[in-house]
C-alpha cells in the first residue's frame, strides 16, 4: 500500500546505528518544523547538505513526491545508513551522494534547487553558503540547523550577505516519559533553526 505523503515518519522507523557507532538524526519535532518553514512543494528539487541518518532528506522526499531530493554526506558510515533507511522506508526520489560539500557537488554545478537545507558542513560553512547562493532558485528558500551558538552566529553572518527575510528560531522541546506511573518531561538539547529567502 502506498504511503500517505503527508504522514511523517516516526523516529523509530529510522535505523540510527552502524556496526560500530550511532549516527545522529534530526529529531522528529525539529524535522517537522524545518520542513514546514521551508514550504516544500510536491515538485520541488531539494538539496540536503550533511545528511546524517537521512531524517531531513527522507522526509523532504516524502513531501516532494513528484520532485527529487539530493543528499550529500561525507561520512561513509552515515552515507551507507541513509541508503539503508531509504530502502527501509521505500523512498524512490532520493539520490545520496558520498562526498563533502561544496567540492563533492561539482557534478551538480549546472543545477538549481528550489529548497536547500544545511545540516552539517560547519568546517567549510562559508564556502557551502556561497555555493548554495549560486544554486538556489530565485524564488527558493534555504534553511539550516545548529546545536551551538557559535556555528549559528557564523551562519547568520553569511546568510545576511546573500539572503533576505532571515528568520531565527531557538527550538526547545521537552517530551513526556513515565517514571513509576508518573509523568515527567525530559528536555532535548536546544536547536537553532535559520530560514531565509533568496534575495
Amino acid at each position: 500500500m502506498k504511503r500517505n505523503p503527508y504522514k511523517p515518519f516516526r523516529d523509530e522507523e529510522f535505523l540510527k546505528e552502524t556496526k560500530t557507532r550511532e549516527i545522529p538524526i534530526t529529531q522528529r519535532e525539529t524535522r517537522l518544523l524545518v520542513l514546514s518553514l521551508l514550504e516544500i512543494e510536491p515538485e520541488d528539487i531539494i538539496l540536503d547538505i550533511g545528511g546524517g541518518s537521512g531524517g531531513i532528506a527522507l522526509e523532504a522526499a516524502r513531501l516532494a513526491y513528484n520532485g527529487q531530493v539530493y543528499s550529500i554526506e561525507k561520512d561513509l558510515d552515515a552515507y551507507q545508513l541513509i541508503k539503508e533507511n531509504q530502502k527501509r522506508l521505500g523512498i524512490k526520489n532520493l539520490k545520496v551522494i558520498y562526498g563533502e560539500a561544496p567540492k563533492g557537488l561539482d557534478l551538480y554545478n549546472r543545477m538549481t534547487f528550489n529548497r536547500i537545507f544545511i545540516g552539517g558542513a560547519t568546517r567549510q560553512l562559508e564556502d557551502v553558503i556561497i555555493w548554495c547562493n549560486n544554486h538556489l532558485d530565485q524564488k527558493g528558500k534555504i534553511g539550516a540547523t545548529f546545536n551551538t551558538l557559535e556555528n549559528c552566529y557564523r551562519c547568520i553572518q553569511d546568510f545576511r550577505k546573500f539572503f533576505d527575510n532571515i528568520e531565527i528560531i531557538n527550538l526547545n522541546i521537552s517530551k513526556s516519559e513515565i517514571i513509576h506511573n508518573l509523568t515527567r518531561f525530559k528536555a532535548n538539547n536546544p536547536v537553532y533553526i535559520i530560514i531565509a529567502n533568496k534575495k
